[in-house]
């Protein structure tokens, strides 16, 4: 379970902004899934919204939680070997920020809960630091922290609770990558825990482009082809639950023709020289189909609706991450749907009843009435606010003080929270006025 992270100099994040998942001591709700972290005496809540006006950041917290754990996975065995480690630090007028990105989670794993943090400099991972309690908050040890000098060295100080091996994993560890995915590389046991709690147990789906939606309509058809007959039942539940007039969702692969694969190929290559076929060389495509309801018949995936498409997108990322207790950032999980159905996915997560084994999920909206809606409750909305500088501001509606009773999905909307939109209508007018003159 993700307890809460923290971001300085990442995208839009200037300075340090921290999102928490820690419920109130004396929670609003009492039907809502509860999540015990152990030996803490603290509660999570199983669904954290985060709005604010467009361009204020939404995305970019999101982003920053992908980064932590695309880093972790990938900067030892992925990430180029020469050169600085890849980042996006924030851009003012003066250019990109030179201080380090940095980067703070604290999360469960097991029994146990870490806190972990790791600063991004142009050149190096400066610093990084791994810390374990089993016991309570008051049983926190080091396992390890890690430093880079500016030759390109890398130090790693062991903390006592720290046990095996660890010889080859410093050895491994280049100044651009972490030491937790080099020992995790190099199978250290007791790193490996922590190690897939980032992972495996802390997963992204974004909104509203093209790739991305992409990636997730694959995912689904990739469950539909490979799932159990279980998983695949639930998740033709799942699409047919919303009246959206289908029966069924059928998917399909098929081989294409040897002559038709090299011309594709040979196509490829012309745009991108590096394109290297794959080895068998053989390629397959599936097809998706829609069995609708009444006269409409079957459509084909190019033929449905935006909306259809994006509830039928989230299916096999939503039932996964509940099956699994595990965490999902949702980058505008709106797009494309109507709010009363984006409420029955963060419900899923809010009910005891659906979310048994202490899934998670954090979401970015742009329609308040989904907090409404899904009955979210003030402990469960975080607001994101553009300042002067350009740089994102992030802060709980708790900090406002709203009464326990209220509808926080209509007080945002009154502007109880600030982090609405401010439009020049003067402005805005203008330029119509200025049209129409012309013409």
């Amino acid at each position: 379970m993700l307890v809460s992270f923290a971001a300085t100099n990442c995208r839009s994040i200037r300075q340090r902004v921290e999102l928490s998942l820690v419920a109130e001591s004396r929670p609003v709700t009492t039907d809502r899934a509860r999540l015990l972290v152990p030996g803490f005496g603290l509660e999570l809540v199983p669904a954290l919204a985060i709005v604010g006006a467009n361009g204020a950041g939404k995305s970019n917290v999101l982003r920053a939680i992908e980064y932590v754990t695309s880093a972790v996975l990938s900067s030892q065995r992925s990430w180029p070997a020469d050169g600085g480690p890849p980042r996006s630090p924030f851009e003012g007028v003066d250019g990109p920020m030179l201080e380090p990105s940095v980067f703070e989670v604290v999360f469960t794993a097991g029994d146990e809960v870490y806190e972990y943090e790791f600063h991004v400099g142009a050149e190096a991972i400066e610093y990084e630091r791994l810390a374990v309690a089993a016991n309570g908050p008051r049983s926190w040890t080091r396992l390890f922290e890690r430093s880079t000098s500016p030759s390109g060295a890398v130090a790693v100080r062991a903390g006592r609770r720290l046990r095996g091996a660890r010889s080859a994993a410093v050895d491994a560890t280049r100044a651009n990558s972490l030491f937790l995915s080099s020992a995790a590389q190099n199978n250290h046991r007791q790193l490996q825990l922590p190690w897939r709690a980032l992972v495996e147990s802390i997963r992204s789906a974004s909104g509203a482009n093209f790739s991305e939606r992409r990636h997730r309509s694959v995912y689904t058809a990739d469950a539909l082809l490979t799932a159990d007959d279980a998983f695949r039942e639930r998740l033709r539940q799942f699409i047919a639950s919303a009246d959206l007039g289908i029966d069924d969702v059928i998917v399909r692969e098929h081989e294409v023709d040897s002559e038709e694969t090299k011309a594709l190929f040979a196509a490829i290559a012309t745009i991108d020289p590096s394109f290297r076929p794959p080895s068998d060389g053989n390629l397959i495509l599936s097809q998706t189909t829609f069995a609708h309801r009444g006269d409409v018949g079957a459509l084909e995936l190019e033929q449905e609706s935006s909306g259809t498409l994006a509830w039928y997108e989230w299916a096999a990322p939503v039932l996964e991450t509940i099956d699994r207790g595990i965490v999902l950032g949702a980058d505008e999980i709106d797009a494309h749907l109507n709010s009363h159905l984006v409420a029955q996915i963060v419900r899923l997560f809010q009910q005891p009843t659906t979310n048994r084994r202490g899934a998670q999920l954090v979401f970015s909206v742009q329609d308040p009435a989904v907090l409404s809606l899904a009955g979210l409750a003030r402990d469960q909305v975080w607001v994101v606010e553009k300042q002067a500088d350009g740089g994102t501001a992030l802060s709980p509606v708790t900090d406002y003080s709203p009464r326990r009773d209220w509808d926080i999905g209509q007080a945002y909307r009154h502007g109880r929270f600030g982090g609405l939109p401010v439009v020049d209508e003067d402005a805005l007018a203008g330029a119509v006025i200025a049209f129409s003159d012309d013409a």
